[in-house]
């Protein structure tokens, strides 16, 4: 059901370095079945159960998103359910996010304390709380998902931990529809799988000890039919779906919450494909979550046994958003206001106008304006007396680097016995040489990046250097026996342990290509004591995570010489070059095998990694600017932890600003600051590294004169594009800050001679008035010109509709055209009054329609009218839609909805109020004001408004930050707001066999 889509599995023994019984599980065999079953219901593709992957035909057996791709963490050391293998370092988090997932789908935690008795308690905010809220706000594009917990038959405040952090969406299990499987298995043999719009009895319940609303949602956690794991023998095995499948029932919170972490993958490919959000926030998936979620029947919003209901995928999927902010910049004090006008709530559902479109930028190429460029001084100004110019080095390149000394797992490595075996008189080679293909030489350089790579340093502690660390019990001998060159060389393999030595690597940005300088690896080594087994002697170059780079990986086994002295020799051709610039990991020599006896030996000696540097590099930003700017440095491709001597002008020690010193990288930065009285003229900036190794740049500095700007034409109608040329800005500046009354609009950039051109595009509905543009560059030097709007003369009304048709709970909009500007257009649907709009600037405006799960199929009429001059538009409901449900007042599928959520900063443990920034959600309009939760919240990170049938009218939504903490920056946000839910369902009718589908949700249809 995972086959090609398992990215990577991790161990208990990768998981908790610490507990002896998770080192000794070194593989991550699932032997309770539990984290397959819930890994299945996200992502399996029931290919065991009919479904054909291939064409994309899935069976009941299915996951809700069964092309997703699975990082997985094994953290049982055994198979009884219980999890000994957290580890307090949130890794559990941080391996998926490492290798690239974006959601995180828990389904365990445990009890936040214990009484005097010894009894456990639930709701707190604990350790592991903390520690999750602390990850996410640290990676705030990561939505963690956490089981509620099974403790709810105990009453409310039994949230498990961690599923009480703040930043986690907590899940709840409502029942599913299996009543054949359910009957008996509840409380006084209740059925726990008949009634989808009830909780589960077992579900834990909110709200936390300091009174926040947990679960936020739930998903049916009742009969959940998913996948065994092949080596599991207890827990969710016992209650197969029959017919021989690999399938089983279970129940519980965890069942329940792989189901809304699928529904969340859908959503983050629907934001990302159709919604051009290449990375959304973990806060605003969290909020599109909660607002589609369906209420629970006869239950107020939200409740601490439900949360916002369960989760929805239509409702999120198909709603129509007045508001979809995903706010990165957040607030630090005020508020941040949004309006949103509905029209008319009418029985077919409720119409909106969308907000008025912003300006947009369009930069454009200076050199078509024609204009004089300012002209640069041809020569080189005289070196700037001492103290004019002062070079300070970036931080961390101000000093030889400390090369990283991992010493926390040292240990004494055995004494060297004495083996009869003989020094061979000579290396043969193995490993072929890789043919270099072609491409452009360089003048480079060809360094070794391995330090110590002979073994021979005098401060070394068996294996242990600045550099080089090791696992297991490699050992750094000196038997001449074994020595391979020199007097030290490294034995893996003298125990039946699996032994490592590791050196960090980083490979500049670009790799370059000198037939005569290749870039590879080589190395002497010599094997013995062969094992009939699999014992293999191997070499990789290694990420972070333990993954190959490049592909560079090579064992080495019975079929190589034993006894005999080689060198194995790598010479990376292109691709792999390609693949290994500006990478970062580890330079890995280990053995691997069955730890039987005799263990294969291997000693190692005279590692070279060699790498052809490309020419070095130095850029100036900005390029130019007045006396007094600061300069930034940037160079590449130095010798790494070498000294680069920056100069003005040819190097010498009159010309001399300072040293810099490259990283591992080779790269360097520093600062450059300009008294004000440096002359203006052109300087030419020179970093020295090895003899041959320079690289060199300019700056201007620039003259008195002002930057200005003009805008052609002075005055235009809405749609209008207007020519903005600047000059005298400086030159080459590509971060010129573009601001339209006093906001930002974007940012310019200007050619040599400092000119700037944009164009600014209007929009139909750009309201008429005076309008002021003003240009900042990089050295703070500003100029504005104003230009007007003024409104256009009406011409034939129009409006029309789109899509034409559609089944109910359709949003169907409106553009309308050509009606006299900033007066009143009334609406008529099928002759009956459906509310007023203001026209715009243009004379037009754009609306909504949000039909009802219950609108009646037929064809409707729209009728907008000003005086005299009217227009209408047809369109059409067909067959469709299903019933609501909900609790205080219905849903009617047809109100105005508002969701705010924002990741927080972690609360201490044990806090008794764990919320450290208090946004607010108000919103003002006809009926209102309306806060979030239904009064001033100051202990949630979620606040909702739900308003049925809303007046027509002006709302006006506002966030507020009542409280941000300073120490933690401005508080990031995420708001939607929708007219509308579908709140019907899907089409599918619960019932008949057990396993005609494998949960029952009103989520999508396949």
């Amino acid at each position: 059901d995972f086959d090609g889509r398992v990215i990577r599995a991790y161990a208990p023994s990768e998981m908790n370095l610490s507990e002896a019984e998770c080192q000794a599980k070194t593989d991550y065999t699932d032997l309770s079945g539990h984290g397959t079953h819930v890994a299945g219901s996200i992502l399996g593709n029931g290919s065991a159960g009919g479904s054909n992957p291939a064409t994309r035909q899935y069976s009941e057996y299915a996951g809700v998103a069964p092309e997703a791709k699975i990082v997985f963490m094994s953290l049982a050391a055994g198979g009884g359910g219980s999890l000994e293998c957290v580890d307090e370092n949130a890794d559990f988090l941080a391996k998926g996010y490492q290798n690239g997932a974006r959601i995180s789908s828990n389904s365990w935690g445990g009890a936040t304390g214990r009484t005097q008795g010894g009894q456990p308690t639930y709701g707190g905010y604990s350790f592991l709380s903390r520690l999750v809220d602390n990850y996410i706000w640290e990676n705030r594009d990561y939505l963690v998902l956490y089981a509620a917990g099974n403790s709810g038959d105990d009453g409310p405040t039994t949230i498990g931990s961690p599923g009480t952090a703040k930043n986690v969406l907590t899940v709840g299990a409502s029942e599913n529809r299996r009543p054949e499987q359910g009957a008996g298995e509840g409380p006084g043999g209740s059925n726990i799988a008949d009634d989808p719009n009830t909780m589960a009895y077992f579900s834990s319940r909110g709200p936390t000890t300091d009174g926040r609303v947990k679960p936020e949602v739930v998903a049916p956690g009742t009969r959940i039919a998913s996948v065994v794991g092949a080596q599991a023998t207890g827990g969710v095995t016992t209650s197969p779906v029959g017919g021989g499948l690999p399938y089983s029932y279970s129940d519980g919170t965890s069942m329940a919450t792989p189901l809304a972490a699928g529904v969340a993958t859908i959503m983050r490919e629907w934001l990302v494909k159709e919604r051009g959000m290449p990375n959304p926030s973990a806060a605003f998936m969290k909020a599109l979550l909660i607002h589609g979620a369906l209420r629970l029947p006869n239950t107020a919003l939200p409740n601490f046994d439900s949360g916002w209901g369960r989760v929805d995928a239509k409702n999120t999927l198909t709603a129509k958003y007045a508001l979809f902010d995903d706010n990165l910049q957040g607030l630090t004090a005020g508020e941040k206001t949004y309006t949103v006008e509905i029209v008319a709530a009418t029985e077919a559902g409720t119409l909106f106008s969308s907000q008025a479109e912003p300006l947009t930028l369009d930069t454009r190429d200076a050199a078509s304006f024609a204009m004089e460029p300012v002209s640069a001084p041809s020569r080189q100004p005289e070196p700037p007396p001492p103290g004019v110019f002062t070079l300070d080095p970036a931080p961390g390149f101000e000093s030889a680097p400390t090369r990283p000394r991992i010493g926390e797992n040292k240990q004494a490595a055995p004494a060297t016995g004495s083996l009869a075996l003989p020094r061979p008189a000579q290396s043969s080679n193995i490993g072929a040489v890789q043919a270099l293909a072609d491409a452009p030489a360089t003048q480079s350089l060809q360094a070794n990046i391995v330090y110590g790579g002979d073994f021979e340093d005098p401060d070394w502690t068996n294996i242990w250097s600045d550099l080089w660390f090791g696992f297991g019990v490699p050992e750094r001998t000196s038997n001449p026996n074994l020595v391979l060159n020199g007097n030290h060389s490294v034995w893996l393999g003298n125990t039946p342990s699996d032994d490592s030595i590791w050196y960090p690597v980083s490979f500049p940005a670009q790799i370059a290509y000198d037939e005569a300088k290749p870039s590879g690896l080589q190395f002497n080594f010599l094997m013995f004591d062969p094992d009939p087994g699999f014992d293999d002697f191997c070499v990789a170059i290694v990420d972070d995570s333990g993954d190959t780079l490049a592909g560079i990986e090579r064992c080495f086994a019975d079929d190589q010489p034993f006894d005999q002295a080689l060198t194995y020799t790598l010479t990376f051709n292109d691709a792999q070059r390609a693949a290994l610039a500006g990478t970062s990991g580890y330079l890995k020599l280990y053995t691997s095998g069955d730890g039987e006896l005799p263990h294969l030996s291997s000693i190692i000696d005279n590692v070279i990694l060699a790498v052809d540097f490309p020419d070095v590099t130095l850029q100036a930003t900005p390029s130019s600017g007045p006396a007094g700017t600061i300069f930034l440095f940037t160079g590449s491709n130095n010798l790494p932890y070498s000294r680069v001597e920056i100069c003005v002008g040819p190097c010498s020690a009159d010309s001399r600003l300072d040293y810099v010193y490259a990283d591992e990288r080779g790269d360097i930065a520093a600062y450059l600051e300009t008294s004000t009285e440096a002359r203006p003229g052109t300087y030419q900036i020179i970093s020295d590294n090895v003899p041959g190794r320079s690289a060199s740049t300019s700056i201007t500095i620039t003259g008195e004169s002002s930057p200005t700007l003009a805008v052609a034409p002075a005055s235009g109608t809405p749609g209008t594009s207007f020519d903005v040329s600047g000059a005298n800005f400086l030159p080459n500046d590509d971060a010129i800050q573009v601001a339209l009354n006093g906001r930002s609009i974007g940012t310019a950039g200007s050619d040599s001679g400092g000119a700037v051109a944009i164009r600014l595009n209007t929009s139909s509905n750009t309201p008429p008035g005076s309008y002021t543009l003003a240009m900042t560059d990089s050295a703070g030097r500003s100029a504005s010109a104003a230009f007007g709007i003024v409104a256009s003369t009406p011409g034939a009304a129009t409006l029309s509709v789109a899509p034409t048709s559609g089944p109910a709970g359709t949003s169907f909009s409106f553009t309308g055209g050509g009606f006299a500007p900033e007066q009143t257009v009334s609406f008529s649907l099928d002759g009956q009054a459906a509310g007023q709009i203001t026209a715009n600037a243009a004379g037009g405006f754009t609306a909504a329609l949000q039909t009802q799960a219950t609108t009646a199929p037929g064809t409707y009429t729209l009728v907008a009218q000003q005086g005299a001059t009217q227009a209408s538009a047809q369109f059409q409901v067909t067959g469709g839609g299903g019933g609501g449900g909900g609790g205080g007042e219905t849903p009617s599928g047809n109100g105005f909805y508002i969701t705010l959520t924002w990741t927080d900063p972690p609360a201490e443990t044990g806090a008794a109020a764990t919320l450290v920034n208090d946004l607010n959600l108000l919103v003002e309009g006809p009926g209102g004001p309306y806060r979030g939760n239904g009064a001033t919240d100051s202990i949630n990170n979620v606040e909702a408004v739900r308003i049925e049938r809303p007046a027509p009218g002006i709302y006006t939504i506002k966030v507020q930050a009542a409280r941000v903490n300073g120490i933690y920056g401005a508080q990031p946000f995420a708001l939607v707001a929708t007219t509308g839910q579908g709140f019907g369902g899907n089409g599918f009718t619960p019932g008949g066999s057990p396993t005609d589908r494998k949960v029952f949700l009103p989520l999508t249809t396949r």
